[in-house]
């Protein structure tokens, strides 16, 4: 029977996917450890982390055959040596964020396209200022957009700005995405091009060769 571990901090919401796996998957053993200690107990029979399984622990697993990161970017120190020397696989929950952030993106856009913060600030004073805004509102359909990285949520977006109008100017290192309105560019180019966009959208990964961009 596959036995799978939720790393602690434990939450409502990890004892509802618990219950949700009992149910749909009746033949797989779901723990849900407390302490590390607990971690160290369970760790040596178990098929499937969902977490993370620090360089302490991994000599534990000894039958680790998949690692679930819950982020889709996983933070610094995530990986290290002996787990990428190790022969788990590890997943990650990439694209299921793409629709959702892209649509936030797309709130800032038109948020700043009509002053909205300004108004919001006078909202906030109590003061009826009409003429809030400090400069011109953005006509979308005469805006350029550049978006730096046009992976799943860089070309969710993109299509969210064509729809809008927007002539989308894009930036990647690797085109993984066919998306045929885009003007493609590579990383090398991207300061020749910033002097052409109303809105700059980055939704690249915390990389080393992003770092500081």
């Amino acid at each position: 029977m596959p036995k799978l571990i939720i790393m602690p901090p434990q939450n409502a919401e990890s004892h509802e996917w618990a219950e949700r796996l009992h149910n749909e998957l009746p033949a797989y053993t779901v723990v849900l450890p407390e302490t590390d200690d607990a971690v160290a107990e369970h760790l040596p029979d178990a098929d499937a982390v969902y977490g993370w399984v620090s360089p302490e622990q991994l000599p534990l697993a000894k039958n680790l055959r998949w690692l679930q990161n819950p982020a889709a970017g996983p933070f610094p120190g995530y990986y290290y040596p002996a787990l990428i020397e190790h022969p788990v696989v590890v997943c990650n929950p990439r694209g299921i964020y793409n629709d959702h952030i892209a649509q936030h993106i797309m709130m800032f856009v038109l948020s700043l396209a009509r002053g909205l913060p300004y108004y919001m600030d006078a909202q906030r004073e109590g003061t009826w200022r009409k003429d809030a805004r400090k400069s011109g509102y953005i006509d979308l359909a005469q805006a350029t957009a550049l978006i730096v990285g046009v992976g799943g949520i860089g070309h969710e977006t993109a299509h969210l700005c064509n729809a809008f109008g927007m002539k989308v100017i894009g930036v990647d290192a690797r085109w993984e995405y066919e998306v045929d309105f885009i003007e493609k560019h590579e990383p090398a180019e991207l300061d020749t091009l910033l002097p052409l966009a109303d809105f700059v959208i980055t939704t690249t990964p915390h990389t080393p060769e992003t770092e500081g961009m």
